[in-house]
């Protein structure tokens, strides 16, 4: 996110025009959590005029990495329309597990992406570790720490459709709240984007029976 909130005004707007209620920021470049979270909050006050809710996305790689370093910012930006945004790979892939989403107020939790993957992650837990102690410098000038590449292939094309996969996916939408909305996502390069949605819908439409049967 830019350190300058101004600067998503004109994202902002698009959404509107899109009918884009969550719009979804990242926190690649938060070299100080208190600093990201005044400027998230003021992009969540942007964003209220509108009827738009900001979605915190955490991913390993980035400085807010966790579930928990997630909510450390929403908490401290405490605005009704700031939440987090859920990527089932990526709470696994931080070292999360599902039960970690009941510790977390429902209020604060906003979408949920679907997908699956392998269970052993490719990262070493070691790495794992240190990005949950928040101890890996992703703004090192010597340039970007060593051992997240198999992570972010996977991230980027080697995600597996819901059920597909070895995450326990059923457990975690059972921890969201009731009117979370649930996305899939799940890139597959070099095949044509209408079977990935055929695709994707009749795995997801698979998981969300089982989560919550009638």
């Amino acid at each position: 996110a830019s350190e300058d909130p101004e600067n998503s005004q004109d994202y902002i707007r698009i959404a509107q025009l899109l009918h884009v209620i969550p719009l979804l920021v990242l926190s690649a470049d938060a070299k100080n959590r208190e600093a990201f979270a005044e400027v998230f909050a003021q992009m969540c006050d942007m964003a209220a005029p509108y009827g738009f809710r900001i979605d915190l996305e955490f991913m390993a790689w980035h400085t807010i990495g966790t579930l928990e370093q997630a909510y450390e910012i929403v908490r401290l930006a405490d605005r009704p329309n700031g939440t987090i945004a859920v990527d089932a790979v990526h709470l696994m892939r931080s070292g999360g597990k599902p039960e970690d989403l009941a510790k977390i107020p429902p209020r604060f939790l906003g979408d949920f992406h679907l997908c699956d993957g392998v269970k052993d992650a490719p990262i070493a837990p070691a790495l794992v570790a240190r990005v949950r102690a928040g101890d890996v410098n992703f703004l090192d000038p010597a340039g970007f720490p060593a051992g997240f590449e198999g992570l972010i292939r996977e991230t980027r094309g080697g995600r597996r459709y819901p059920g597909a996969g070895e995450l326990p996916l059923i457990e975690m939408l059972r921890r969201m709240p009731e009117d979370a909305a649930v996305g899939v996502e799940v890139p597959v390069p070099g095949m044509p984007g209408e079977a990935v949605l055929k695709d994707s819908f009749a795995h997801a439409a698979r998981v969300m029976a089982e989560a919550f049967p009638e």
